[in-house]
């Protein structure tokens, strides 16, 4: 299953890119399907997590969801996901890495991390 699956997997990717403003990160998601349609599968309605690293914070932490199984069709193309996330007081001002990840069950991972930087308070 693992096989068909990286097979069925080919070409597909994550692409993230985030605009900060103060503590809010306005988070943009892609997956980009370059083959045939597929289907994922997640053990609940969280289709995807964020973790802001080092600190190891993650966007799920503070939120709860459905434990029912979920199956997404993924057709070819583009799939855009938005999210708006406030990030607590405690993060210090600095440069730091954001691990963009779906949570689907099997198959090989899709996931990015891309860089942002987080600005003094004014």
């Amino acid at each position: 299953m693992l096989l068909a699956m990286t097979l069925l997997l080919t070409g597909v990717y994550v692409e993230a890119e985030a605009k900060v403003r103060g503590r809010v990160v306005d988070l943009k998601i892609r997956l980009v399907n370059e083959g045939a349609p597929f289907y994922l599968h997640f053990p609940s309605v969280q289709m995807y997590d964020l973790e802001l690293q080092p600190g190891g914070l993650r966007w799920s932490d503070d939120r709860v969801f459905s434990s029912a199984l979920a199956r997404r069709a993924i057709g070819s193309g583009v799939w855009d996901l938005r999210e708006r996330w406030v990030l607590p007081p405690v993060i210090e001002p600095g440069e730091y890495k954001l691990r963009v990840w779906f949570t689907h069950r099997g198959g090989p991972p899709l996931e990015t991390t891309i860089p942002i930087a987080i600005p003094p308070p004014r």
